[in-house]
């Protein structure tokens, strides 16, 4: 009789352990944000696993037994022993979306090599700038509206990145420019502005140097010095080296200028300058009187006359 009471009762405690004896579960975050609190767990019946995060990861799951063996994050728990999962990772694939501002035009032949995705394990890298034929590429602009001339993307960067191009519409301050894409130069195609007092024509724009004066390029002024509007000056850089024809026609009252930003002898540069300048006569015959004008001095009536 005795006997049969200790098997009962060893019967019974096993029959209590399978339904009711608890097993605890901790948890290897592998280098998760974060590391979840261990849990306990009863044989066969109901379980839910926590979900870890990692920047720039995606979780793929707890396994078990040397990371072999995937657990499932919810179920009836399978194991009748105390246990540690470990979290496995992969690298979270991210995208970089370009608006080139380019409707119609092949994206591969624009922006051939460009990066299109990476993880937060990329190394440093800078996104090349496109090119497009007869264009001038200025800068991205973020989904932010912050603007850069050069885009790099930082390695541990977690995120999906939009950018913009803007392209340069060949105007500015009322000047248009033409873009000379063998030489890689600009010259002045058209004033329409409604300058007052001074034009200035600068030696390089968007990093390209400003060379030649084109044919008509300022004969609006003449129109508007007959209307009595105050453009007095235009200021040339020395990087020109050709003028056009009819380039200054109809601006006799106009003084074209030498912008030469030196403390040197201006006179010998400027007299340099037009030596080495084309300057076509038709039309541009008050080139002849060219003169002479130290920047920091535009209020001051010192002019240095190029003799003929």
């Amino acid at each position: 009789m005795k006997k049969a009471l200790i098997f009962s009762g060893i019967i019974i405690f096993i029959v209590l352990c399978f339904t009711s004896c608890k097993y605890t579960v901790d948890f290897d975050e592998n280098g998760g944000d974060y590391k979840p609190q261990s849990i306990e767990v009863s044989y066969d019946k109901f379980y839910s696993l926590p979900i870890p995060q990692k920047a720039g990861y995606k979780f793929l799951g707890w396994f078990y037994n040397d990371e072999t063996t995937p657990i499932d994050i919810s179920g009836n728990w399978p194991f009748k022993e105390d246990v540690t999962l470990v979290a496995k990772w992969e690298y979270m694939e991210y995208r970089i979306y370009y608006n080139l501002n380019a409707p119609g035009e092949d994206i591969n032949k624009i922006f051939p090599n460009r990066v299109e995705g990476y993880n937060s394990d990329t190394p440093t890298f800078k996104i090349e700038n496109p090119k497009r034929k007869g264009q001038i590429f200025l800068h991205w602009v973020d989904e932010s509206g912050n603007i850069y001339e050069e885009y790099i993307v930082e390695q541990g960067t977690n995120k999906n990145i939009e950018l913009t191009a803007v392209w340069w519409n060949f105007e500015e301050a009322g000047v248009i420019y033409k873009y000379n894409e063998a030489q890689d130069t600009l010259s002045v195609r058209t004033y329409n502005g409604s300058g007052i007092d001074e034009i200035i024509i600068p030696s390089e724009l968007h990093g390209r140097k400003v060379t030649t004066i084109s044919v008509g390029a300022f004969q609006a002024l003449g129109e508007k010095v007959a209307n009595q509007e105050r453009v007095y000056r235009v200021y040339l850089p020395s990087s020109i080296t050709l003028i056009e024809k009819n380039a200054f026609n109809r601006c006799n009252n106009i003084k074209v200028v030498l912008d030469v930003k030196s403390n040197d002898n201006y006179l010998e540069l400027a007299s340099e300058w037009i030596e080495k300048v084309v300057i076509v006569e038709e039309g541009n015959k008050n080139l002849a009187d060219v003169i002479l004008l130290k920047r920091p001095m535009i209020d001051s009536s010192e002019y240095v006359k190029i003799e003929e």
